[in-house]
């Protein structure tokens, strides 16, 4: 594979693979994996929920939790309607 580096660019890199005993090649591949790693999701973390739904856990698996978001939603429209009714 060829690559195209801008010589003060590499340079730099010349100098930091020299000083950690590394060829160019194998440092450029260093940086590469360096930065991927830096950028790959982590595992989603599950934030604490705070006021009335605060007992309720996680739910157990995707489809749970769209099956409840679904009722607290449809809940939630009813209860709007009638406050909309005109009167």
């Amino acid at each position: 594979m060829t690559l195209r580096i801008d010589p003060v660019l590499h340079d730099r890199l010349r100098k930091v693979a020299q000083a950690e005993g590394r060829s160019v090649s194998a440092q450029v591949l260093v940086a590469v994996r360096k930065d991927l790693e830096a950028k790959e999701p982590g595992p989603l973390r599950v934030l604490p929920t705070f006021g009335w739904l605060s007992d309720l856990g996680p739910p157990p698996d995707l489809s749970e939790f769209r099956r409840v978001r679904r009722m607290l939603s449809r809940g939630l429209e009813r209860r709007a309607r009638k406050r909309r009714k005109p009167t």
